[in-house]
């Protein structure tokens, strides 16, 4: 009898699962992964730059190592500030000195390259990223470049590659940047940046401009910006899952578009992870 109740008490002790958003990760870093060549890369430049990141987010630090030693290899090819920004991202997320990228000083270039509020060859966005990349490379933010970042700030409180102009994946990208610069979410830029971001709201998804169907992409990087104020995301990761394939990669939405890229951008959200990443 006694053994009778024990069995009876074991089957109803509830079976533990993996969270939804844990299975998620694993799926798409498991893409990733599988999608990963010999050399460590993930397609194109940009892909294996957002590739290491993503990994990185993942917790799969061996194979977001490959993916920034893939991108070190051809960081002569980094030649605008943006492309730099990405590469020192992928750098630090990949274990590999942003200092010593393929023998470069990305850091140093990037730093030499500024113009008072902007890095040359850029714009509002490439300020922006210039704030998360110095953060992952633990450098110090020059308050030009914030101050630049909040002249940008359009009048309804978002983002855009340009001055003025507002887009979802720029006003989530502010929304990190100003965090990293050390704005509270509390304070005006970025509570003014929250309220503008939740108009590009479709459903549980994003767009990136009004009038335009939700995607992957700006539904992902809405999420990092929303989670970095601890605001609630679960009905928008909900809408990403809901987008993963069976082998781990994530649709664009709208469209087609390459599956390396867009799963390499989304999966840092489902980590409920946000840049910089290290």
């Amino acid at each position: 009898m006694r053994r009778l109740s024990l069995i009876l008490a074991l089957l109803l002790v509830p079976v533990a699962t993996a969270p939804a958003a844990s299975v998620s990760v694993t799926r798409a870093a498991g893409y990733l992964t599988a999608h990963q060549s010999s050399n460590g890369c993930l397609g194109d430049r940009t892909g294996t730059g957002w590739g290491a990141i993503a990994l990185r987010a993942a917790g799969r630090k061996s194979a977001a190592h490959a993916a920034a030693a893939c991108l070190a290899r051809s960081s002569g090819s980094l030649r605008t500030a943006t492309d730099r920004e990405l590469g020192i991202m992928a750098a630090v997320a990949g274990g590999i000195s942003p200092r010593h990228v393929g023998g470069r000083d990305l850091v140093r270039i990037l730093e030499r390259s500024r113009k008072r509020g902007y890095y040359r060859g850029s714009s509002t966005n490439g300020a922006i990223f210039g704030v998360l990349a110095l953060k992952a490379a633990r450098r110090p933010v020059p308050r030009a470049v914030v101050r630049q970042i909040l002249k940008d700030q359009a009048s309804g409180g978002g983002f855009d590659y340009f001055p003025e102009g507002q887009q979802a994946d720029m006003t989530a990208a502010g929304i990190q940047a100003l965090r990293a610069a050390g704005y509270a979410c509390s304070s005006k830029p970025v509570r003014r940046a929250l309220r503008a971001l939740e108009r590009f709201r479709s459903g549980d998804g994003y767009v990136l401009g009004i009038g335009q169907q939700p995607n992957a992409q700006s539904t992902a990087w809405a999420v990092q910006a929303r989670a970095a104020c601890k605001r609630p995301v679960g009905r928008s990761l909900g809408w990403l899952r809901a987008r993963q394939s069976a082998d781990g990669s994530v649709r664009y939405g709208p469209a087609e578009v390459g599956r390396i890229w867009v799963t390499g951008q989304v999966l840092p959200a489902l980590a409920r992870r946000w840049w910089p990443i290290r």
